[in-house]
């Protein structure tokens, strides 16, 4: 069945109804566009409607070299929220891209200063950054960060410039590396990567500033695969909630439990008063992972799949 893919909040099980770190998640990002960088570049973050970011960081991982490791950039987020349609966006020029980003979008227009480098990159998402740019975090340039300057990490993407014996972090804290760890590099460095169909889509794109910018077929990667595919009319969707992919071959399941037309933290809600007696809201079966059972573990399931991960 085709449908469009939007991505849902990051929560956790102890925190629904309640302000947590981890509601936060990168949705969406480019670094290397065609053409000339500066202007183009742009981070997207998806997270409760009007959260505030403060305490939160994204930091750029180097994975290149004898340099693994060390911190390129550090993004402070403080003061700034998500906008109320639930999206965050970081733009290094005030050019308007294309499309035009949603008007609840909260938008940031800052230069990244140095630009944001095309090689091996990871990219965090933390909460109370303690360190500094240029801190080495990897001292033994071994793929694992020993000395994290950081309480938590919230999400994390990467992945290994073709051609080098590159690293990526991502998955030491449960994120996602975007390019094939078991052989690296895998034919190509990704120029973006984005949340679709409960999974992350890492690609090069072809296009011209100021967008759209398309998905090149050739480079492209899914993780997980589970037989998704894009539309024609794919694009980046900076400032936009990620649409356009047909979410196909794994186990299919539907996220939006209170039938709102949304997948979000008011469906988790909504399963929790269900497992505790109260019906009234649902929309659909409350046994989300089928095991026959109604309970915590359903609710934990489908707190996955509204954060990004794949169907149970």
């Amino acid at each position: 069945m085709r449908s469009l893919c939007k991505v849902a909040v990051a929560l956790a099980a102890a925190a629904v109804g309640s302000a947590s770190f981890g509601q936060v998640q990168i949705n969406e990002f480019l670094v290397n566009p065609p053409g000339t960088d500066n202007g183009s570049e742009f981070f997207e973050l998806i997270g409760p409607p009007s959260y505030d970011l403060t305490g939160l960081t994204l930091l750029v991982i180097e994975g290149d070299g004898g340099n693994k490791g060390t911190i390129d950039q550090a993004l402070s987020l403080d003061g700034k929220s998500i906008g109320t349609n639930g999206l965050f966006l970081w733009r290094d020029g005030g050019t308007p891209l294309q499309p035009l980003p949603e008007a609840a979008t909260t938008i940031f227009v800052q230069d990244f200063s140095p630009d944001i480098e095309n090689g091996s990159n990871t990219y965090l998402l933390v909460r109370f950054f303690t360190g500094t740019v240029g801190q080495d975090i990897d001292t033994d340039n071994d793929g694992v960060i020993e000395l994290p300057p950081f309480d938590g990490v919230l999400d994390a993407m990467g992945y290994v410039e073709n051609g080098t014996d590159g690293v990526q972090y991502a998955t030491q804290f449960g994120g996602v590396n975007g390019t094939d760890p078991t052989a690296p590099p895998d034919g190509f460095t990704p120029d973006s990567l984005s949340r679709l169909c409960g999974a992350v889509l890492s690609q090069d794109v072809i296009g011209a500033f100021p967008g759209p910018w398309f998905n090149d077929a050739i480079d492209t990667r899914w993780v997980p695969d589970n037989g998704q595919s894009l539309e024609l009319t794919y694009t980046l969707t900076p400032g936009s909630a990620n649409a356009g992919a047909v979410c196909g071959g794994g186990p299919a399941c539907d996220s939006d439990f209170n039938g709102d037309g949304n997948s979000d933290q008011d469906d988790v809600a909504c399963l929790i008063d269900v497992v505790a007696g109260n019906p009234g809201c649902q929309a659909q079966d409350p046994d989300f992972n089928r095991d026959g059972n109604v309970d915590q573990d359903d609710v934990a399931a489908l707190i996955n799949v509204v954060a990004g991960g794949a169907c149970p």
